[in-house]
């Protein structure tokens, strides 16, 4: 089991021995996982409508940005919704564990170390 597999996995089987690091998110099944993005009004209208996040022509996939386990982190970030127009809505995405896993062990560090080598 890899170590973003096993630091997702360890407080949902209740284990004892808790990871320094440690990614807690709500798991609905045991394949699937919730995240939370902001987004502009236009972008999340559209994309609760159709269920799909590239239903506004202004969504970019290419665009940087940060998905987030946690509900209030993610709302914390975003100004409470108020900080920025393109982060007034905050959508609750519910994603395969295996797809999030692939995105965290894909993902390039912010902060700490070298932010352009892929950890």
């Amino acid at each position: 089991m890899s170590r973003a597999s096993n630091a997702l996995s360890s407080s949902a089987q209740g284990q004892t021995d808790i990871p320094y690091k440690q990614i807690r998110a709500h798991c609905p099944t045991p394949d699937t996982i919730v995240v939370y993005q902001a987004y502009s009004e236009t972008i999340a209208t559209a994309a609760a409508a159709e269920g799909r996040l590239n239903a506004s022509s202004e969504f970019k996939m290419g665009r940087m940005t940060w998905i987030k386990p946690s509900f209030y982190w993610c709302m914390y970030r975003s100004g409470w919704s108020y900080k920025d127009p393109r982060q007034a809505r905050i959508l609750a995405i519910t994603m395969t564990t295996a797809g999030f896993l692939t995105l965290l062990r894909n993902a390039v560090p912010s902060t700490g170390g070298d932010a352009h080598t892929p950890g």
